[in-house]
């Protein structure tokens, strides 16, 4: 529905918002950062249900045939703005992992979880900003352990 459509990329938007502003807060992000780290884990591990729900409703079994006259094969019905949705948040997972290091460690086992869960995703965007998100983690890691976490 285009309702759905427009929260996603609300949703989408925000996340986009707060990797942004990472760069600029760094450890200022404090007071915020386990509100906006744990919608953006959400946002991770949320599925997409209207999706599923076509779906099931769509592909329910039927003894009548083996194939319906005119039935046209379709592949994977995938939502974009949900997927643009989930890398965004990856994204700015990503982003804040590298600019607040500091305030992630102690999320860091739950983050990098979370990431491997998706990491093999059927969307290859969704694959690339895992990765690129893990090469953020250890950099600022790197950052971190070396002292340099808010001279950027």
């Amino acid at each position: 529905s285009k309702q759905e459509d427009a929260k996603l990329e609300l949703r989408e938007t925000s996340l986009a918002y707060f990797s942004e502003i990472s760069k600029i807060l760094k450890s200022g992000m404090a007071p915020i950062f386990e509100t906006v780290l744990n919608q953006i884990i959400k946002s991770i591990e949320n599925e997409d249900e209207s999706k599923r729900d076509k779906q099931k409703e769509t592909n329910d079994f039927s003894l009548e045939s083996d194939s319906e006259e005119g039935e046209e094969v379709v592949g994977i019905d995938i939502d974009t703005n949900f997927i643009d949705e989930k890398s965004s948040a990856i994204h700015a997972l990503g982003n804040i992992a590298l600019h607040c290091p500091g305030l992630m460690l102690p999320h860091l086992e739950k983050v990098v979880n979370v990431l491997m869960e998706v990491g093999f995703y059927l969307h290859e965007n969704i694959r690339y900003h895992v990765c690129l998100t893990l090469t953020q983690v250890a950099f600022g890691l790197l950052k971190f352990f070396t002292g340099r976490a808010d001279n950027d």
